[in-house]
């Protein structure tokens, strides 16, 4: 559960999860919300073109509103679209998978961190280091778009709070001239 969970707000305990908790409260405040409704207008948009394409066809529904909100959790946690992140959420959902199959297994605490026993701990290793590859990929080329000044920065996701976390301050005081 852990690694799909990672070491975000609703695993962490203490001065962690605080911290964590306080990012987040900042990122969805009132305010920043309000912000959000373009792209959360977007995503409706693009859902509703996708409908107009099915003419006089049967729309499965559930799937069309999991797409729904795999849309505006890309646009409003990372600036992109979910066809643009949808390896992310392809990879998160074999996660769980692997997760719910494996919920009820026993192993042995000690021998299960240094020997990879089954063929599903060493999948969800891999795909605990690609998830985090791709997040990593995102955080850099957002980085690199806001140093050399073609994020505007009138689109200020929870993204772009975690990023200014991070850097050290020299690199947060450049970041911080640029938006």
């Amino acid at each position: 559960m852990k690694k799909l969970l990672g070491g975000g707000s609703v695993a962490s305990k203490g001065e962690k999860r605080f911290k964590l908790q306080k990012i987040s409260n900042h990122a969805f405040h009132a305010g920043c919300l309000k912000n959000m409704i373009p792209a959360f207008i977007a995503s409706v948009e693009v859902m509703l073109e996708r409908w107009r394409q099915h003419d006089g066809k049967e729309i499965e529904l559930s799937h069309e509103f999991k797409i729904l909100t795999s849309e505006m959790i890309s646009r409003t946690a990372f600036g992109s679209s979910y066809l643009e992140g949808q390896h992310i959420f392809d990879m998160l959902e074999t996660m769980v998978d692997i997760v719910v199959r494996n919920n009820f297994k026993m192993t042995i605490p000690v021998i299960g961190k240094f020997v990879k026993l089954s063929a599903d701990d060493i999948e969800s290793d891999k795909l605990q280091q690609d998830i985090s590859n791709c997040f990593l990929n995102m955080i850099n080329s957002r980085e690199k778009a806001a140093m050399e000044g073609k994020w505007d920065g009138l689109e200020v996701i929870f993204l772009d709070y975690c990023c200014r976390l991070v850097m050290t301050p020299i690199r947060q005081k450049e970041y911080l001239l640029k938006t």
